[in-house]
């Protein structure tokens, strides 16, 4: 995905660490997880992993307790949750996984993420029975 270098970022803001695997069909396609430098919660979800190069795109989002487990529960799906972030903002960040590194992000205002939004209308996190 071709994101506006006005978005870019000049500084990486984050270091995140994954707490939960919420969809893994063969891939972590979403991830719930920390920025341990703020311990706050994202939600990452998988746009692209190009294998040659090792590189993931990932699109993030702020998330409360109590707007995960609506997400989860499928209350509020995946596309509308990242449409309207609690935060108004949605990075996305390409990522190394063989240096285990951010290479670049962007921080992108909701209204101009809505004409972009990746995530299929149809998209729904598997509900795990307890």
């Amino acid at each position: 995905m071709k994101i506006d270098k006005k978005y870019k970022l000049t500084n990486n803001l984050f270091s995140f660490k994954v707490i939960e695997l919420l969809d893994f069909p063969g891939y972590p396609v979403l991830n719930l997880e920390q920025d341990t430098k703020t311990d706050e919660l994202y939600l990452s979800y998988l746009i692209k992993y190009t294998h040659a190069e090792e590189i993931e795109q990932r699109i993030y989002i702020y998330v409360s307790n109590k707007r995960l487990q609506e997400i989860k529960k499928n209350k509020i799906i995946l596309k509308e949750a990242f449409n309207n972030p609690e935060k108004s903002i949605v990075y996305m960040l390409n990522i190394s996984t063989k240096a285990d590194k951010i290479i670049d992000s962007y921080a992108i205002p909701k209204d101009d993420f809505k004409e972009i939004n990746p995530i299929k209308d149809s998209y729904r996190i598997p509900i795990k029975e307890v």
